[in-house]
């Protein structure tokens, strides 16, 4: 009788393991899309975004999801990769900080860096592991503190360069744009490890340089002088 019970008990655990610690897929335009830079056991940096150095990227804060409200995760990226300790915060919501969805960043990043999130609990801009708070690195071991399971990628990112402008949907979040790369981040893993990604969303955007666009320019006016020709 023991183990008629067992084994229906031991389906259910392993369906409800599987829902909980599921990773969802990136939809785009109605159906599955994006190419996938880092698995759940990789990390991830920006030698999955082929950016030559001193490229101009557009951050844009997509949306922050989460129960409360309490908008205490500040995103950014470092240099140093392997340390973690030479960065900023793109968008910095320490303290009494507050950045809305839509709020964009521009900067000049160079070929190698990767990315952070401050989960600060107490919204007080000090970083206190007594307190919870915890520091994601997308290279999974630099996590701090390293509770278990902080080898697991709490970043995922998505190339949707091919896609222009175009509906997403991740996980039930569903939203417009035109982005290079997407980035989605699961904060809420230390007292309730969800996984799903869509904690924080930020999106990517390369920037065209005005010498870029002014060849792209004479381009597109060199071909229209040939068309006249032709005709």
């Amino acid at each position: 009788m023991k183990t008629k019970l067992f084994l229906p008990a031991l389906v259910i655990v392993l369906l409800l393991f599987s829902q909980a610690y599921a990773i969802p897929d990136l939809y785009v335009n109605g159906g599955m899309g994006g190419t996938l830079l880092a698995g759940p056991d990789e990390d991830l940096t920006s030698a999955d975004m082929p950016l030559a150095q001193n490229t101009l990227v557009k951050f844009t804060l997509v949306g922050e999801f989460y129960g409360g409200n309490a908008p205490n995760n500040s995103f950014g990226a470092y240099v140093d990769l392997g340390t973690g300790n030479d960065g900023g915060w793109i968008f910095n919501q320490l303290g009494a900080n507050d950045v809305l969805p839509g709020t964009t960043n521009t900067l000049y990043m160079g070929s190698t860096f990767g990315f952070a999130l401050f989960n600060d609990i107490d919204d007080d801009g000090l970083y206190e592991p007594e307190d919870t708070d915890i520091i994601l690195f997308s290279e999974r071991a630099l996590t701090m503190p390293n509770p278990p399971g902080s080898d697991y990628q709490w970043f995922r990112s998505y190339d949707v360069s091919a896609y222009g402008m175009a509906d997403f949907s991740y996980h039930g979040r569903n939203f417009s744009g035109k982005y290079d790369y997407l980035i989605f981040i699961d904060d809420n893993h230390v007292t309730s490890p969800n996984y799903d990604h869509d904690d924080m969303i930020v999106g990517m955007t390369v920037v065209p340089e005005p010498t870029t666009m002014l060849l792209l320019g004479l381009g597109l006016a060199g071909a229209g002088i040939i068309r006249r020709r032709r005709k």
